[in-house]
């Protein structure tokens, strides 16, 4: 059974995904690039040095990426049954898209706090959001993962 606004939803609701990932990755790269004066120094002084790429991009990309492929697998595969009804149905719709947007909201806040705080912590502010993305994600996945898993 094909259901365009079914197709049209999921392919929004991933666009979300991917657009809210590229966001996170900006954000985080963008910090290497930022300078602040310090006191005691003559010269401006980077927020965050190159050797701390590693350590501050891998875990984004890595929660981001098990989430997006964990939609795209259960999107191709779906291994639930379908909606009884289409009211279950744009419930279910509804639920995936308040909990994404939730999600993605929170977390591109926090990973741009640095821009709101003068860059204080950075390095704080970052696992802090890596953190708390990682027990969000915990919660968000599985509704996603049935939304897009749902026949």
């Amino acid at each position: 059974m094909f259901n365009a606004s079914y197709f049209t939803a999921q392919s929004i609701l991933t666009a979300l995904w991917l657009m809210c990932f590229a966001a996170a990755v900006v954000i985080v790269e963008s910090y290497f690039y930022q300078t602040v004066q310090l006191e005691g120094h003559l010269e401006p002084v980077r927020v965050l040095l190159e050797e701390k790429r590693p350590d501050v991009l891998v875990p984004v990309i890595s929660i981001y990426s098990a989430v997006i492929i964990a939609i795209l697998a259960f999107w191709f595969t779906k291994p639930f049954p379908a909606a009884s009804t289409d009211s279950s149905r744009a419930i279910r719709r509804i639920i995936a898209i308040v909990c994404t947007i939730l999600f993605n909201a929170y977390i591109i806040y926090l990973l741009s706090r640095g821009y709101f705080n003068g860059f204080n912590s950075v390095d704080t502010t970052l696992a802090q959001a890596v953190s708390a993305a990682k027990w969000l994600a915990f919660l968000v996945t599985p509704v996603n993962i049935y939304y897009f898993g749902s026949k």
